[in-house]
């Protein structure tokens, strides 16, 4: 289950003291379809949370962080030119490029892949 259905079935079941069957009759969405979301590996339309979070009276922001954090920090990739093993310490906005042969390995934050 991602975050953003943890969440929510947390709203739901625990703040709101309801169920998934209960708020699914109220804003009009199969139930089923709603359970679905909430398993394991669902993944919940976007049009789905906001109902959801609307229903309740929850609002969705997005705040950016002074710096950001990384899931590909310590992370080792292929340098697709040379192959040379990179291990990623930095995430940035700019083209990062390999230190063997200073060809770039990401652009606009995409890494390029090896062939």
């Amino acid at each position: 289950m991602n975050k953003i259905s943890k969440m929510l079935r947390e709203v739901i079941e625990k703040k709101e003291k309801s169920s998934i069957r209960r708020v699914a009759r109220e804003i009009g969405i199969d139930h089923g379809s709603l359970y679905r979301a909430f398993r394991e590996g669902g993944n919940p339309e976007a049009n789905t949370i906001l109902k959801i979070l609307d229903h309740y009276g929850y609002d969705l922001i997005f705040n950016k962080r002074k710096e950001a954090r990384s899931l590909m920090k310590g992370f080792k990739i292929s340098c697709p030119h040379c192959k040379e093993k990179v291990e990623i310490v930095q995430v940035t906005k700019e083209i990062t490029k390999c230190p063997k042969c200073n060809k770039p390995l990401a652009r606009k934050g995409r890494l390029l892949s090896g062939g």
